[in-house]
C-alpha cells in the first residue's frame, strides 16, 4: 500500500483519541468578581460596585458589592 492511501487512514484513527476543546477543559473553577461596573447590554441600568460569579460558561449570580461572600474554599473540595 502506498503513503498516500496510509495517510488519511492514520489521520481518522489518530484524530479519533485526540482531546477536543472542550473535553480537555473539563471542569473549570468558578471565579468570583467584584467591585467593576457591570453593563448588562439589556437597556437596564449600569450596575455599580457589582459582583458576579462565573462557573464554565455561564454566570450564576449577580449583585452588588457585599450581598455575598465569595466560596472560602474552592468547588469541590470540602
Amino acid at each position: 500500500m502506498s503513503l498516500r492511501r496510509l495517510l488519511p487512514c492514520f489521520l481518522i484513527l489518530t484524530s479519533r483519541f485526540c482531546p477536543t476543546p472542550a473535553s480537555s477543559q473539563g471542569r473549570r473553577p468558578a471565579l468570583w468578581f467584584e467591585g467593576a461596573r457591570l453593563i448588562i447590554g439589556d437597556k437596564s441600568p449600569t450596575i455599580e460596585n457589582s459582583a458576579f460569579l462565573v462557573e464554565g460558561d455561564s454566570f450564576t449570580w449577580i449583585g452588588k458589592k457585599r450581598e455575598r461572600q465569595p466560596r472560602q474554599t474552592p468547588l469541590g473540595w470540602t
